[in-house]
């Protein structure tokens, strides 16, 4: 049974003024509700109806850093990938209609109480008894290739690295989720630098990684000014056609004035898909994995040229909280949210009224009671072109609320099929359920 949080509203009567004829029409006064919301779309801060909380059937692990949120429109699932509550190595696939998750593990570790187990094939087509990789920080994408729904993975670093000689890795990993098998895959076209960290997104069949860190001196990881780009071409070999992975941009050097992206930096398509704006990531690697949106600059990719652009001004990145402890960016939901948007500034780049590029959540410890820090989520409307703007979608106020009143604290965010999701987790001792959100407009 699900709880929703909503905003009051109340009818008013319309009265006669005095001495007036009964063929006055009577004045119409706004609501509180009408007046809030005028107030708030003046301002730039959008009101939503309420988040609606419903408890999660399955387990699901969410952290601030281990996961990248993977949605899929055509099954309106998210996938992630990370770690289970035991630390074994996990795939979590997330169906929003019905809010239960199917646990996917490799043949070997964990319980097998609540989880499905997902096979090993080798390079030669045997299979074998393995457990999923135990890495973190990894560039993960999600794909649909003709009908088959694959979870791709390259780099990342091992969880245990003192039993490792190199805790970064540069191996490639390919899940057939509905098949329910996996394989690490050898490449063709040179073989790329271990990667940590790194943006990964998928764009014309094409395994984009922007970023992230690289090994340096003296066993030491440094931000790597560079990216590569992995492809699927397929050749025939004996007889029958077989997919190859290759290499096609290989540790490709950031032109001069291009910076790093950081560590776990997001991205954002826009101009229709013909650009990728890479957002700031770490720009070192602190305890606590701040993101200083002040100190960055944002820079967009496109994809037919090749070509890197440096956003003139920041624009209204300058007005996010200064310490920001984790994001997601999305793409924009339903036009019923463009509705509440009040007007962005100016035109786009092809010269129409500018739109939402993206959704990005938002999340920062903030003093709460007795000292204590609170998670504190927010949630923006951005819109790309010459510059960034932004304007709040205010879920702050009902998360706040569902933290008080049910002890949950928010991680995951993604958007699948125009509805908006938030994945949490119970902090109230005894009580180890996971929940999701829905943003109801």
């Amino acid at each position: 049974m699900g709880t929703t949080t909503q905003q009051s509203s109340r009818t008013t009567r319309s009265r006669k003024a005095p001495g007036a004829k009964s063929a006055v029409v009577p004045t119409v006064v706004p609501t509180p509700a009408q007046k809030v919301a005028a107030r708030n779309k003046a301002t730039g801060s959008v009101q939503v109806k309420g988040v609606e909380l419903k408890r999660l059937n399955g387990e699901i692990v969410t952290s601030n850093f281990a996961f990248r949120s993977l949605p899929d429109d055509r099954k309106n699932q998210v996938v992630y990938f990370g770690f289970d509550s035991d630390s074994n190595a996990a795939i979590f696939i997330l169906d929003c209609a019905s809010s239960t998750v199917v646990k996917l593990l490799g043949e070997v570790g964990g319980k097998d109480e609540g989880c499905e187990r997902m096979r090993y094939i080798s390079s030669d087509g045997t299979q074998v008894a393995r457990a999923f990789p135990d890495l973190e920080y990894t560039s993960a994408v999600l794909v649909y290739m003709g009908t088959e729904r694959l979870l791709l993975s390259f780099g990342g670093r091992r969880v245990s690295p003192k039993e490792h000689a190199n805790p970064v890795v540069s191996s490639f990993f390919l899940f057939d989720i509905d098949r329910r098998t996996w394989t690490e895959v050898l490449t063709e076209g040179g073989i790329p630098l271990p990667r940590v960290s790194g943006t990964g997104l998928w764009k014309d069949s094409r395994f984009y990684i922007f970023g992230g860190q690289v090994p340096g001196g003296q066993e030491e990881l440094e931000l790597a000014r560079s990216y590569s780009v992995l492809a699927p071409v397929g050749k025939l070999v004996g007889g029958s056609w077989t997919i190859t992975w290759v290499w096609i941009i290989l540790d490709k050097p950031n032109p001069d004035g291009v910076p790093s992206l950081g560590f776990m930096s997001g991205f954002a398509f826009c101009n229709g898909g013909k650009d990728v704006i890479l957002l700031p990531g770490s720009l070192t690697r602190p305890k606590n994995d701040l993101v200083y949106y002040r100190d960055y600059t944002p820079v967009i990719y496109n994809f037919d040229n090749d070509s890197f652009t440096i956003l003139g001004s920041k624009g209204d990145f300058q007005k996010l909280p200064d310490e920001v402890v984790w994001y997601h960016a999305m793409p924009p939901p339903t036009k019923s949210l463009s509705a509440k948007l009040r007007p962005f500034k100016g035109l786009d780049l092809s010269g129409k009224p500018r739109t939402v590029s993206f959704l990005m959540r938002t999340g920062t410890d903030e003093p709460g009671e007795e000292g204590e820090k609170a998670m504190v989520s927010r949630l923006w409307a951005v819109s790309v072109a010459q510059d960034v703007q932004i304007q709040e979608i205010n879920i702050h106020t009902h998360l706040n609320r569902l933290s008080i009143e049910h002890g949950v604290e928010f991680h995951g965010f993604a958007t699948v099929k125009g509805t908006m999701y938030l994945i949490g987790e119970s902090v109230v001792a005894g009580d180890d359920k996971d929940y999701v959100a829905k943003v109801l407009l």
